[in-house]
C-alpha cells in the first residue's frame, strides 16, 4: 500500500507544480478579455490550493511535523479538496463553458451582484459604518442595470428573475450541472463531495474516522491517497482547461499529458465510488 501511495503522492506533485509555473507564466501578461483575466485569478487560487494540499500529504517533500508530534489532518485535507473542487467549479463555469456572450454576461454580472450583495449584508448585520458601503451599493445598482438589460435574463421566470436581481444567487447551474458539463460524472462528484463535507461540517462519520485514523497505518494510507487522487483528478482538469485559455502554455504541460489523460478518464467514467481504487 505505501508504494502505491508514494507513487500518487508523485504524481500529484508533478501536477502541482505544473499548476504553479502555468499560473507563473501568464501572471501580469497583457490580457484580450475579462475570460483571460478573470481565469488568471481563479487558476491562481487553484495553485495555491494544490501547494497547500501538498504540505498535508505525508512523505511529500513539504510535509514535516513538529519533532515527535505524529499526527495526519486528514480533516483539513479534506476540507482543502473540497475547496479546490469548488473553485475549479467556478473556473469552469465562468471562464471555460462553452456559451454564448449574452448568457455570459449575465453569469458575469450575476456573480459580481451575489458578491457586493453578500458583502453589503455582512457589513450591515455587524451594524457598519464604514464609507465603503455607498460605493457597494452604487457597484449594486450598475449591476443590476446591465442584468436588467440583458435578454437571457429576461427570458427567464418571474421568480428566477427576482433571486438574480437581488443578488440572492451568484451561480445559476447546480455543482452537479457543472461537472457533468466539465466532463465530469456526476456521480463522481457526488459521492467525493459528500465524504469531504463530512468533514468540513464535523459530522460524526469524520469524528469516527478521525478517533481511529493512525500515522503510517494502512487504512490511514488509503484514506489519504483517496484524497490526493481526488485532488489529482481535479487539478487534471483545470491544467486542460487553462492552456485552452492560454494555448501558448500547451509545450509545458507535455511531461505530464499522460497522466492528465489517465485522471479526466477516471473521473469522467467511474460511477459510484467516492474514491478512486487503490
Amino acid at each position: 500500500m505505501k508504494e502505491k501511495y508514494v507513487e500518487s503522492i508523485k504524481d500529484y506533485e508533478k501536477l502541482c507544480n505544473i499548476c504553479i509555473q502555468l499560473s507563473i507564466n501568464t501572471h501580469k501578461r497583457k490580457v484580450n478579455s475579462w475570460r483571460e483575466e478573470y481565469g488568471s485569478y481563479i487558476f491562481a487560487k487553484i495553485a495555491t490550493h494544490s501547494i497547500a494540499i501538498l504540505k498535508l500529504l505525508p512523505y511529500s517533500p513539504l510535509f514535516e511535523l513538529p519533532k515527535n508530534f505524529k499526527v495526519w489532518d486528514i480533516s483539513s485535507l479534506a476540507v482543502l479538496v473540497r475547496a479546490l473542487i469548488e473553485t475549479y467549479n467556478v473556473f469552469y463555469y465562468l471562464i471555460m463553458d462553452e456559451i454564448d456572450d449574452i448568457e455570459l454576461d449575465f453569469r458575469f454580472i450575476v456573480w459580481h451582484l451575489h458578491s457586493e450583495s453578500e458583502r453589503l449584508r455582512m457589513l450591515k448585520s455587524i451594524g457598519s459604518i464604514n464609507p465603503a458601503i455607498k460605493e457597494i451599493e452604487k457597484s449594486i445598482e450598475v449591476h443590476k442595470a446591465k442584468l436588467l438589460i440583458n435578454s437571457f435574463y429576461n427570458s427567464l421566470a418571474s421568480d428566477e428573475r427576482t433571486k438574480y436581481r437581488k443578488g440572492e444567487v451568484g451561480i445559476s447551474l447546480t455543482n452537479l450541472q457543472i461537472s457533468e458539463r466539465a466532463g465530469i460524472s456526476r456521480n463522481y462528484y457526488r459521492s467525493t463531495y459528500k465524504f469531504l463535507s463530512s468533514y468540513t461540517h464535523t459530522f460524526p462519520f469524520s469524528i469516527q474516522q478521525v478517533s481511529v485514523f493512525k500515522a503510517d497505518d494502512e487504512e490511514s494510507l488509503s484514506l489519504i491517497k483517496g484524497q490526493a487522487d481526488t485532488a489529482s483528478g481535479y487539478l487534471s482538469y483545470a491544467i486542460r482547461d487553462f492552456v485552452k485559455l492560454f494555448p501558448d502554455q500547451e509545450i509545458n504541460i507535455t511531461g505530464v499529458k499522460s497522466t492528465i489523460n489517465i485522471w479526466l478518464d477516471v473521473l469522467n467514467k467511474i460511477a459510484n465510488d467516492s474514491q478512486i481504487a487503490n
